[in-house]
């Protein structure tokens, strides 16, 4: 599905706990959990390899950052978009590859990836089928509770003056076979509640809100049947991505059609393997570059 206008992402509504530290084998089966899914890899992997974020130079990298005591905090058109965890958290911790690892009742962890990793994102990974079915992440625009709008399975962030200034992407989630799990999303003033279905699912499952865009880049994702229809031919395959362009207000316009080929490319790859395809637009400059992720 399209996402919207550009959001941003704010402040939270209650910061997250920190107490004592983690268990360090608590915090690495979160990480073990997310790198086995590609969530880990620094961003610059190539189109084939097993990473959410794909074929982007690292060298436009943006100003994400993550902290114990903030969250995951994004910058965008001057702007910063915050997420935390929505939950009570027992521990926090920096795991091994830079991640934030939120410990709560141990049927279930927060996580959040940023710099280094293949998206700014906030996750749910969870261990068994005690834990519930709802995780919720605070959101905040410059330090202030954001307005939320569900789009079309999208989130639009805005400020206080109805500004969409970034994009949430839409619900995802898969268990450790690799099976994608039902989910999606619903509001609760300025906190995202994720539904996760994972009843009779692999664990652990990893469930996430990820950002569409930053300092220097926009990412778009789609669902499997447009990632089905953009493989069917090189035509249908530029329609959706000029149309993405166009709707995450990035500075591809027009040229978006000299991309198709790779987008095509990238789209077959995707649905051969059972995956969806996405863009991710260099907002300045104009480049772009595909993005493969379970679903």
């Amino acid at each position: 599905m399209l996402i919207g206008a550009t959001l941003v992402l704010g402040s939270m509504v209650a910061a997250p706990s920190v107490a004592g530290a983690e268990p360090l084998d608590r915090t690495q089966t979160a990480e073990s959990a997310l790198g086995a899914l590609g969530l880990l890899s620094p961003v610059g992997a190539e189109v084939g390899d097993d990473a959410r974020a794909l074929d982007v130079d690292s060298a436009q990298q943006s100003s994400a950052s993550l902290s114990l005591s903030t969250g995951l905090t994004v910058q965008h058109e001057n702007r910063t978009v915050s997420i935390t965890p929505g939950a009570d958290t027992t521990s926090a911790q920096t795991g091994a590859s830079g991640s934030l690892i939120y410990g709560t009742d141990g049927s279930y962890d927060y996580a959040f990836t940023g710099p280094g990793h293949a998206l700014n994102a906030g996750y749910a990974v969870i261990n068994d089928a005690s834990a519930p079915t709802e995780y919720r992440f605070n959101v905040a625009v410059d330090g202030a509770p954001a307005t939320l709008e569900l789009t079309e399975g999208s989130v639009a962030i805005k400020d206080a003056a109805g500004t969409t200034v970034n994009v949430i992407n839409p619900a995802w989630a898969v268990d450790a076979s690799g099976a994608s799990i039902s989910t999606s999303f619903s509001l609760d003033g300025s906190t995202l509640v994720q539904h996760v279905e994972h009843a009779g699912a692999a664990y652990p499952v990893v469930a996430d809100p990820s950002l569409a865009c930053d300092i220097a880049w926009c990412t778009v994702m789609f669902d499997k049947t447009e990632t089905k229809t953009a493989s069917a031919s090189l035509a249908a395959a530029g329609a959706l991505l000029c149309g993405s362009a166009a709707v995450a207000n990035v500075y591809v316009g027009a040229a978006c059609t000299a991309y198709a080929a790779v987008f095509f490319v990238a789209s077959v790859q995707a649905d051969n393997s059972g995956q969806c395809v996405g863009a991710r637009f260099l907002r300045i400059g104009g480049s772009l570059h595909p993005v493969i992720q379970d679903c």
